[in-house]
């Protein structure tokens, strides 16, 4: 028995080109349509130990045609898993964790018996992943618009893993390169707003295509349109070389800075307050907790005051332990809600930078709601880029009236590339 290597191009030989199917008559050409073989898996993505089911699917050829399928494992090794017969399935249930890429050839009883290997049709390759998976990095920030964030895939149990990373950006418009062995990409933001990333990786003779590669979850993050912040102790970073020392139930003043796109204190500009949100704790052993400056109840954001470029609060620990690094606090909003009278919520913002004025506003919503937003729209679906009216104090109050398809409804409210999320509740549709 002959058995060839799918590499060999033999089934190019076997086709007509378009030069000699354009000199048929029209009617032989449509009465012989050309035949094709089609590879689909019952999945691509199995945990060591599993298995699954390769099935090949010929169209206009012969009824009796012979099926042989290859394997090519990790290491990139060919092997002729099940050779030349009627069975058009292979159940592959690899031993060892990797990606493996399969390939069917198909030939009548006619040209087996006659050997004549370069009339095969072959499949496209279809791919199977053991114990592989791909992750994403999330890029830490903070950002603002112009600059540019690097994000990082790793494949885990791919060999000689193929990367392709596709963007979102705020306008919600997706747009991905080439596979190649690369696993970072640099993404420019010029709009502020939020980015979504997602990777994609394949073993290299897999097709890049949904089936044929591992995705990653979606790394999510901002960019905003005006200054960024750090956490300062003595006036510098938190850092190995400036540590915040914390005795247990001591406060320790820190600094929260806005700073420009250079790591400059620069002061809030306008006349809108800063208002940031406090980096979390959760990494920290024992109890800590944020206090405003002079201590008090609990806190999760401060306020700069316009003009000013930094603000006090105190960081206090159950436990005694030194604190070498801290995420920097990120600019945010302060949205509260209020029910009134005919199922209407009013919505109350503060913290809008700079006073920015109503073109700056946007809405958006994660369901469905049918609602008058400050009388001045009505929308059936998600609300989205209504006017929104600015005060020079960097506040604005809307109204919602309507009625909800389910409840409560979670809103984003998004003002110059600052979000801040909130809950409504109305009565259900």
């Amino acid at each position: 028995m002959h058995i060839h290597h799918p590499h060999t191009p033999h089934w190019a030989l076997g086709l007509l080109s378009a030069a000699a199917l354009a000199a048929l008559p029209a009617s032989l050409a449509m009465a012989s349509p050309s035949p094709s073989v089609s590879l689909s898996v019952s999945t691509h993505q199995v945990p060591l130990g599993g298995q699954a089911v390769f099935t090949a699917q010929a169209d206009n050829v012969a009824p009796s045609a012979l099926y042989q399928f290859w394997v090519e494992s990790p290491a990139g090794h060919w092997a002729d898993a099940q050779n030349y017969s009627p069975s058009r399935t292979l159940t592959l249930a690899p031993p060892m964790a990797g990606g493996y890429v399969v390939v069917v050839d198909v030939l009548t009883p006619g040209q087996v018996a006659a050997g004549d290997w370069s009339q095969a049709i072959t499949t496209t390759p279809a791919a199977l992943y053991v114990d592989s998976s791909v992750s994403l990095s999330t890029p830490s920030g903070p950002y603002v618009k112009g600059q540019t964030a690097t994000v990082t895939a790793t494949a885990a149990n791919v060999p000689g893993a193929q990367y392709q990373f596709w963007v979102e950006s705020p306008a919600g418009q997706w747009t991905g390169g080439a596979y190649g062995s690369a696993r970072t990409d640099s993404i420019s933001m010029p709009a502020a707003g939020t980015y979504r990333v997602v990777a994609y990786a394949k073993a290299p003779g897999a097709p890049g295509d949904a089936a044929g590669a591992l995705e990653s979850p979606v790394a999510t993050w901002s960019a905003a349109a005006g200054p960024g912040s750090s956490v300062e102790l003595q006036g510098g970073k938190i850092s190995a070389s400036n540590p915040v020392v914390l005795a247990a139930n001591q406060p320790v003043a820190l600094t929260i800075v806005n700073v420009d796109a250079g790591g400059n204190p620069i002061p809030i500009l306008g006349t809108a307050p800063g208002i940031f949100q406090l980096p979390s704790l959760a990494g920290l052993s024992g109890t800590a907790e944020w206090e405003p400056a002079g201590g008090g109840v609990p806190i999760t954001t401060v306020t700069i005051p316009p003009a000013a470029s930094s603000a006090t609060v105190w960081l206090v620990a159950s436990e005694a332990q030194v604190v070498d690094s801290l995420p920097p606090a990120v600019r945010t909003l302060v949205v509260t809600t209020k029910a009134l009278p005919h199922n209407t919520v009013q919505v109350s913002v503060a913290g809008i930078p700079n006073g920015l004025g109503a073109d700056e506003a946007k809405l958006t919503t994660t369901g469905s709601v049918t609602a008058a937003v400050s009388d001045s729209l009505t929308s059936d679906a998600a609300l989205s880029g209504f006017p929104l009216a600015v005060s020079d104090s960097g506040t604005a109050v809307f109204d919602v009236t309507g009625s909800s398809s389910r409840n409560p409804q979670v809103y984003t409210l998004t003002i110059a590339g600052v979000s801040a999320q909130f809950s409504m509740t109305l009565a259900p549709v």
